[in-house]
């Protein structure tokens, strides 16, 4: 947890004095200045081993210097994600240099007169994703993560309402979300990170505990899951691309309809992933040893 207790020890005054930096920057300056710096610094106070356990594990056939260069990617990734949050706005409506190209429109087709599930992983700057959804014609919720410390909170979740999207804490994240699917809108996550229980699918080569409720969102709502991806083109500019929905089976008992689609999803996920494992956000011990959940998924009352 030294990145929580790192991120928690930045002053508000430090904070905010970065932020008002970043903000006075071209958008394309700030994702360059915060990625070099993160690149240097980050294999030190960033979890650099973690980074380098996981990418060992997803892509054994690489030799060690190669994950050592993918792993400091990663910290440079995290660091253009740190200088693009503060021009999420600029990002998102092609202001300063920046802008977002988006591919694959015509899988959003499901979701304009039904519920639908978004997935993404935490790849390139996963938060540009949602601007896609704020193109849709009925509201998203977005379950997200805190990074513990209140003012950069508040800071990142003012950046993400330009989104146009509905922001839910992941800790208070599940009535909200069955009640907004049973009102006819969507909801988006990433699902990637490792989880506390869920079904065991094959993630990388690797049997890995995948959260499994969107493919149970999915079976309830009888709605698709529907992938989405960011690629960083360039600094501040990106391309979304919506891949095609995913439907449960409706021949296989629920349960196998659950394991099938989160395996497929799963998959869809893992190839995000390839396209450039530098790209993604893996500084979470990704395959730690967790409970297995064969039957739905209790923990989120579905």
């Amino acid at each position: 947890m030294a990145q929580r207790r790192l991120v928690r020890e930045v002053s508000p005054f430090s904070a905010g004095a970065l932020w008002t930096v970043l903000r006075a920057l071209p958008p394309g300056w700030a994702s360059h200045a915060m990625g070099r710096l993160a690149r240097a610094v980050g294999p030190r106070v960033l979890r650099f081993r973690n980074m380098k356990e996981n990418l060992r594990a997803a892509f054994p056939e690489r030799a060690e210097d190669e994950v050592d260069r993918l792993a400091r990617g990663v910290c440079e990734n995290i660091g253009r994600v740190v200088g693009e949050l503060a021009h999420l706005d600029d990002i998102g409506f092609g202001r300063r240099a920046a802008a977002v190209t988006y591919a694959g429109e015509e899988h959003l087709a499901p979701a304009l007169d039904r519920p639908a599930v978004f997935v993404g992983a935490h790849t390139s700057n996963w938060e540009v994703n949602a601007f896609l959804f704020g193109r849709l014609p009925r509201p998203v919720y977005v379950v997200y993560s805190t990074v513990g410390h209140a003012l950069i909170d508040r800071l990142i979740l003012r950046a993400r309402t330009e989104t146009g999207c509905i922001y839910v804490e992941k800790a208070k994240a599940v009535r909200m979300v069955m009640e907004a699917m049973g009102k006819g809108h969507c909801v988006a996550m990433l699902v990637d990170q490792r989880v506390a229980s869920g079904l065991e699918v094959d993630f990388f080569g690797r049997p890995t505990v995948v959260t499994n409720l969107p493919a149970r969102l999915a079976i309830r709502f009888s709605c698709p899951i529907i992938p989405v991806e960011t690629q960083r083109l360039a600094s501040a500019r990106f391309l979304v691309t919506c891949h095609p929905p995913l439907l449960a089976d409706g021949r296989l008992p629920l349960d196998e309809q659950a394991r099938d689609l989160t395996q497929r999803m799963s998959t869809v996920i893992e190839e995000m992933i390839r396209r450039d494992p530098s790209a993604w956000f893996c500084a979470k011990r990704r395959w730690k040893k967790v409970r297995v959940s064969a039957a739905p998924d209790r923990q989120h009352g579905l």
